[in-house]
């Protein structure tokens, strides 16, 4: 049995699935965050919220994931949690700053996460994984290799984000023509534009209908959602849009299972968690060729594309949405896929390696 204690700037979703993986592995996992964002699943792990420092609440203008933490907390927290090994995210955040110098004054074992490439192209991450390398404090990314690796000593320990359900229940619905989600907050770089252009030159081929499932926190959010709306309108395919916002994180895994191809055509993503949610539900997954976790989609050209280029997403979807055949192979490949780089024993036997425990 091993201690892991996380400290995460933001609490996410996607440590949930890890956590759930170590408690039935017998380990004992925390996670001490900064800020714990409005949406996120709290229902199987709350995490433990690190005080602010004296000066952080003297100066609230800061967001809160980059408050500033008491060092006294940190200290304490980590003290008390006694853990094996200590995960930071980052080391460019106030918390995660304060958690690395807290964990080597304590002498714990230390790894540092983050959700850069594998081996990085940028030599400024290579360089910062290299030096911590050298003191003995590995890397660990979430993103997943794709073909041949060339060792390097900047290279990071791929660690996949693990199956978020325990179980997948709900049903497709009676509608006879394919059914496409896409999930993603309100942003302009994720997209959302693109796909209503492309789904417009594809109106005429396809009998389809398309789910968006974002996030309205704002007034910017609700705007933008209604600009989305009006150029569905404009390009004629306004019947064919459902929004679905706000949904409960506990509810996402019946909507997934409800639709047929999961798309999301988003620019520099560095991590995103729901094409590996809709993987896992059975869904046939088409995202953008830059994406973090593009290599928990199988390879080739049929499940991804480029984001900027929405003659190009509806190709990638048009493919998808070729015949009821070629829909199937897609969510078959799509499942195995992910079973095959993200299996749970394959993400324990990572994490207890770090622990020291193998």
């Amino acid at each position: 049995m091993a201690k892991y204690l996380f400290y995460l700037p933001r609490f996410h979703t996607n440590v949930v699935p890890w956590v759930r993986l170590l408690r039935q592995a017998g380990h004992q996992p925390a996670v001490h965050v900064s800020y714990e964002g409005p949406t996120e699943d709290r229902n199987s792990l709350v995490p433990v919220a690190v005080a602010p420092s004296s000066f952080f609440k003297r100066n609230e203008k800061s967001p809160p994931i980059d408050r500033v933490p008491s060092f006294r907390a940190v200290w304490r927290g980590m003290a008390n949690e006694r853990p094996d090994v200590v995960i930071v995210r980052g080391i460019s955040r106030a918390l995660s700053r304060v958690a690395l110098i807290c964990a080597l004054f304590q002498r714990r074992r230390i790894v540092i996460y983050d959700q850069e490439d594998v081996v990085p192209e940028r030599f400024s991450t290579w360089l910062r994984r290299a030096v911590f390398r050298s003191l003995g404090i590995p890397h660990i990314t979430t993103r997943l290799p794709i073909g041949p690796l060339k060792r390097t000593f900047g290279e990071a320990i791929p660690v996949p984000f693990a199956n978020p359900w325990v179980s997948v229940s709900g049903f497709r619905d009676e509608y006879a023509g394919v059914a496409i989600l896409m999930v993603a907050k309100y942003r302009r770089r994720k997209g959302h534009s693109a796909l209503i252009a492309a789904l417009a030159r594809l109106k005429d081929e396809f009998d389809f209908r398309v789910t968006l499932c974002g996030e309205e926190a704002s007034p910017e959010d609700v705007a933008f959602c209604g600009e989305i709306c009006r150029q569905s309108e404009v390009l004629g395919i306004s019947d064919r849009v459902v929004i679905r916002n706000n949904v409960p994180h506990k509810d996402m895994r019946h909507l997934y299972v409800a639709h047929d191809i999961f798309i999301l055509p988003s620019l520099n993503e560095p991590a995103a968690v729901s094409p590996i949610e809709a993987a896992w539900s059975g869904c046939a997954v088409l995202v953008s060729s830059d994406t973090g976790t593009r290599g928990y989609v199988p390879p080739g050209r049929a499940f991804d594309f480029d984001a900027r280029d929405p003659i190009d997403v509806a190709r990638c979807l048009a493919g998808a949405m070729d015949s009821p055949d070629s829909l199937r192979r897609m969510k078959d490949a799509c499942l195995n896929h992910i079973r095959s780089v993200a299996d749970d024993p394959l993400i324990i036997d990572k994490f207890e390696i770090l622990a020291g425990v193998k």
